[in-house]
């Protein structure tokens, strides 16, 4: 993970290799995830593949939103 990002690791149900995902799809932050929407998040994580593809990402950027 990148110094100058948070630790995403931290939103309940991600994972090291999730947050990678996370990442390289430009979320590199809390505040980032809270201000995305759920179709954007959803897109990185199709992108990523099929087992990706069915999180929902919804419940990260709430939880985002508190720590942000």
């Amino acid at each position: 993970m990148e110094a100058k990002g948070d630790d995403l690791t931290k939103l309940t149900g991600v994972g090291p290799k999730l947050a990678e995902i996370l990442v390289e799809g430009g979320f590199t932050s809390y505040a980032e995830i809270a201000a995305a929407s759920a179709e954007a998040i959803q897109k990185v994580l199709e992108s990523a593949g099929s087992r990706y593809a069915s999180k929902d990402p919804a419940p990260w950027i709430e939880e985002a939103k508190g720590l942000a």
